[in-house]
């Protein structure tokens, strides 16, 4: 890994340490909520709450890794990243089908259908 991706590394690791503490959750000025305050709260899953309490002990690792230079700074930057965003994506993808109905589905599908018979059309 050279000197950008280390430098990539330590203000990434910062920014999940940062990120942590400010809010997540704004709605209007009315409600907001932190990493922190989600993790604190003891609201939700006890596990969910321990893998958001991570979140800025894998920033610290991130940085220090790309400060270091170690070997495993690659090793370390796929699972945090990749581990971070697929949990992200499950707890999105799960909300979102929780709470969409009928007919947000069919406006999708309307929407993929003409899509693809647009670009289907455009390739001839």
């Amino acid at each position: 890994m050279g000197k950008r991706g280390q430098t990539a590394l330590v203000v990434a690791g910062l920014a999940l340490m940062v990120g942590f503490f400010l809010p997540w959750i704004d709605i209007g000025g009315m409600i907001t909520a932190s990493g922190w305050t989600i993790v604190w709260r003891a609201e939700g899953a006890t596990t969910t709450r321990l893998l958001l309490g991570l979140v800025p002990f894998i920033g610290a690792a991130l940085a220090i890794a790309g400060v270091t230079a170690s070997r495993k700074t690659t090793g370390i930057a796929l699972a945090a990243g990749g581990g971070i965003l697929a949990y992200f994506a499950w707890s999105f993808a799960r909300g979102f089908f929780a709470t969409t109905g009928l007919g947000l589905w069919l406006v999708i599908g309307g929407a993929i259908a003409a899509l693809t018979v647009g670009l289907a059309s455009k390739k001839q």
